[in-house]
């Protein structure tokens, strides 16, 4: 506005004089985003709408049927709302629509802060401890959910965490004077800690063993059903996380999992963080953990550490067998169980096989140790790598792969539609005679 009067004319028309009619009339220039100065007093947070509709290609009827369990505000001009005494303290009143087939509502937030109980992202000090106040794992407990693989427990816990309020810890934290906070969203812990990390000028450090986890988030992982969000993730923030070598890639990959209704990571002075911890859990906040520490003012690196106390479980998912592993392997970032190797080195036996410590059994371990390395996921998802083994299986005609790849496949929740477009993909490229050998497999 005040570079409008200086001009002489409007800002999003030179031709126009200042103020221009969108101006008079909206009370803001549309183009510039700028409003006149702020009056003195009280201040209008919200103003009712006459007439407000919902531009929406769902049907009205069921639309109405959907909102029926909300109580309306006491306003025919809101179009939904809950009452200002419930938990959150707010009043839904309306939003931005999006003329599709699908619900989706939009709402900003308004509202007042008081200036001395503002905690930042970006004030976290050598010497703190990190609290951490719900588990992680939302993320991927929905997407086996969505494949039909999670189980009961897994699906309420992560429900119940979702649906709970960050309210008390942050009115706690401001209390017992924390020094940085941050919320935890689906740019995953790894983001949000790397950001707190980088804008206080700080290393942090993580042990992986004390992060809460859902039920059954292990056992997923451990399965390789794990969300492609991960990856997305690790691109945004991966170069400023340090991995020790004791952690496997699944131990890594839950770090980054995209959190809905994630917790608050807070940072406190040590002294205090033990008697905060307990007021967290007397207030019902029962899943707060001491996660990690601020190491040193440096240069904004998050270190995850791990102190072998918690272990990834064998493959397999609650509800359904455990794969069969190798007791000679170790699972790790480096190697995979006999079962994920993505070839037919293992799936075939013979009846001579080399005497242990041979040349030959040696050349085959680290065989098998360069496949497990080439099929584990890295840049690429467990999801991603399972379909291509399906396609170089039928490509190259090799039965013990894709029978073993079939299997993995469906253990981890492949659809049939999505295994026959992988192995069609392999078929384009090898001819009649993969389609005919893919046939013979998939109906044998």
């Amino acid at each position: 506005m005040q570079r409008s009067i200086r001009l002489g004319h409007c800002i999003c028309n030179h031709r126009l004089p200042y103020p221009c009619d969108v101006f008079k009339e909206k009370n803001i220039c549309s183009c510039a985003g700028e409003r006149p100065e702020a009056p003195t007093g009280p201040v209008q947070l919200t103003k009712p709408v006459e007439k407000a509709g919902c531009a929406s290609k769902i049907d009205q009827a069921f639309l109405k049927q959907v909102l029926k369990d909300l109580p309306a505000v006491d306003d025919p001009r809101v179009l939904v709302g809950v009452p200002a005494e419930d938990e959150a303290g707010v009043a839904i009143i309306g939003g931005h629509s999006i003329n599709d087939s699908e619900i989706k509502a939009g709402f900003a937030v308004t509202s007042t802060i008081e200036t001395d109980k503002i905690v930042t992202n970006a004030a976290a000090r050598p010497g703190d401890v990190l609290i951490l106040t719900k588990p992680l794992g939302t993320g991927i407990v929905a997407f086996v959910s969505q494949i039909g693989r999670a189980n009961a427990d897994s699906v309420e816990a992560a429900a119940t965490s979702m649906t709970a309020l960050n309210k008390k810890a942050s009115q706690l934290m401001v209390k017992f004077g924390a020094h940085a906070c941050t919320d935890v969203t689906g740019f995953s812990l790894m983001d949000h800690l790397s950001e707190m990390a980088l804008s206080s000028g700080v290393d942090v450090e993580i042990i992986w063993d004390d992060i809460p986890l859902f039920p059954g988030v292990l056992e997923y992982a451990a399965a390789g059903i794990l969300p492609g969000a991960i990856e997305r993730n690790k691109e945004s923030c991966g170069d400023r996380i340090v991995t020790d070598d004791a952690l496997s890639q699944e131990m890594v990959d839950m770090c980054y999992d995209a959190q809905t209704s994630g917790g608050l990571l807070i940072a406190i002075a040590e002294s205090d963080a033990e008697v905060f911890l307990k007021a967290l859990h007397k207030n019902g906040i029962s899943t707060a953990a001491i996660v990690g520490r601020v190491s040193a003012k440096v240069s904004g690196l998050v270190h995850i550490k791990t102190s072998g106390k918690r272990k990834i479980p064998s493959p397999g998912l609650a509800g359904t067998p455990a794969m069969p592993v190798d007791e000679g392997r170790i699972r790790s970032n480096k190697q995979t169980d006999s079962e994920e190797v993505a070839c037919c080195a293992d799936a075939a036996t013979s009846s001579a096989s080399p005497a242990d410590g041979s040349d030959i059994a040696q050349i085959k371990a680290k065989f098998n140790d360069f496949l497990g390395v080439a099929s584990s996921p890295h840049g690429l998802d467990a999801y991603t790598k399972q379909a291509m083994a399906i396609v170089l299986s039928v490509a190259t005609r090799c039965e013990p792969c894709l029978k073993m790849h079939l299997k993995n496949a469906k253990e981890k929740g492949f659809t049939q539609d999505e295994i026959d477009e992988a192995a069609w993909m392999g078929i384009s490229f090898a001819g009649s005679l993969a389609m005919v050998f893919y046939e013979q497999q998939k109906n044998s």
